[in-house]
């Protein structure tokens, strides 16, 4: 056989894919589509619970999901640096919530009653020791959302393990361990940054036939539930007990004057004398209301539903 016909011959045989030893893959396509739109479901639901609890606009967007080895993910880490180490106890391992260090500072300002602007250099440094003990209710709250987002797929357990700002103690898996990474953009007014889930993808290998489109219609066709039933869970929601609270006011202080706070201290709050108190529902505003008197407890009469 002469090379010119060796050639025509392995021109016209079966051609063999490439393969990247260095970006494994390990999940299909439509598996990494499931996990992007759960991750589209966390961003709706942390830009909404989030953002009301820090009393400030927030947009999350899922930009990608990749699969990749450790090290690169490691090398990616930005300082300084805001990481959240979080045991999956339902999968018996761990994974990492990375958030961007200014969005994290911006959302900790803003909840010890600052006005959430983080400017020039002071948005590029590390956390101190009182901002890790907010952050972490920060990380609380994320933990939820995730939660609510791998719902249809698996019901997690999570718990957060720490909240570490050293590059040095990141490293929590061997550098080839394969890792499934959420990357989503996070807005507040001028400010960006983003929020990344990596997840070792032996975590999720045990449930990765769950993240087919079959599973999906499959576990719906199961969830399909009576008019019945529905009127009965209605009926049954109606003696559930739900806690509302009247908020007095709000005052804004910078946390030096927190740190400072004696007893006989005055803080003037934002509510006039003669206005209207917020009633709530959970952690939802629904109401306004006036203060009372009943017999010899307080009470609140309502002026406007919200």
């Amino acid at each position: 056989m002469t090379e010119k016909m060796a050639y025509e011959i392995s021109e016209k045989g079966p051609k063999v894919a490439d393969y990247d030893f260095r970006q494994p893959q390990r999940l299909f396509k439509d598996q990494l589509g499931t996990v992007e739109e759960i991750y589209r479901i966390f961003g709706q639901s942390l830009a909404t619970s989030l953002g009301a609890h820090a009393r400030i606009p927030l947009e999350v967007k899922v930009e990608k999901v990749r699969q990749l080895p450790y090290s690169d993910f490691m090398s990616s880490l930005a300082q300084p640096l805001c990481l959240g180490i979080i045991d999956i106890e339902s999968w018996k391992g761990l994974s990492l919530v990375e958030v961007s260090t200014n969005i994290i500072l911006t959302i900790i300002d803003r909840l010890l009653g600052g006005q959430g602007e983080i400017k020039g250099t002071e948005s590029q440094r590390g956390l101190t020791e009182i901002e890790l003990e907010v952050a972490k209710g920060i990380f609380g709250r994320m933990m939820e959302n995730i939660r609510v987002a791998w719902a249809d797929i698996d019901q997690l357990s999570l718990k957060l393990k720490s909240v570490i700002t050293s590059l040095d103690r990141a490293q929590i898996f061997p550098p080839e361990e394969v890792v499934i990474v959420a990357v989503l953009g996070i807005k507040t007014g001028n400010l960006e940054g983003i929020i990344r889930h990596c997840i070792p993808h032996t975590l999720i290998e045990p449930i990765t036939e769950r993240l087919t489109p079959q599973y999906k219609y499959s576990a719906e066709q199961e969830m399909r539930v009576s008019a019945e039933t529905v009127e009965k869970l209605r009926q049954g929601m109606q003696e559930v007990p739900i806690t509302v609270i009247a908020e007095l006011g709000v005052a804004q202080i910078g946390v030096g004057d927190i740190l400072g706070l004696q007893v006989g201290d005055v803080l003037k709050l934002t509510t006039k004398a003669d206005g209207n108190l917020i009633l709530k529902v959970g952690d939802r505003k629904k109401f306004l209301c006036r203060p009372g008197v009943i017999g010899n407890k307080i009470a609140v009469q309502v002026t406007q539903v919200e």
